[in-house]
């Protein structure tokens, strides 16, 4: 359903296999309409180098951020909140410690 989103993110077809109920989950829990999807793709084709296979791999990186800060609890993670400024190393200690912690400044992944 979401493939040439998905595809635009960086994402291979083994990704968007195992992503894409995770994201369509996402997506329905925001009410994300087919028509912002095709706004989207429309955006990123606009604003965006997507040529450059390093471009896609960090919109798929934002993407996957919104999902997993979206499902998190949903999934049985604990949810830490580093303090401002959000530095990326004590975010990323945390969530190191068990697969059970969910570790980001939630608001981030929602400024993109």
């Amino acid at each position: 359903m979401y493939n040439q989103l998905l595809e635009l993110c960086g994402f291979e077809p083994e990704d968007i296999k195992r992503e894409q109920p995770r994201i369509k989950r996402t997506f329905q829990k925001w009410g994300i309409t087919p028509e912002d999807v095709s706004r989207a793709e429309a955006r990123i084709k606009q604003y965006f180098d997507y040529r450059l296979r390093g471009v896609r791999r960090f919109l798929g990186l934002w993407l996957m951020e919104f999902v997993d800060v979206t499902l998190a609890r949903e999934e049985g993670k604990t949810i830490v909140y580093p303090s401002y400024p959000p530095f990326s190393q004590i975010a990323a200690t945390i969530a190191t410690m068990s697969d059970d912690l969910y570790a980001c400044v939630p608001s981030a992944p929602l400024w993109r």
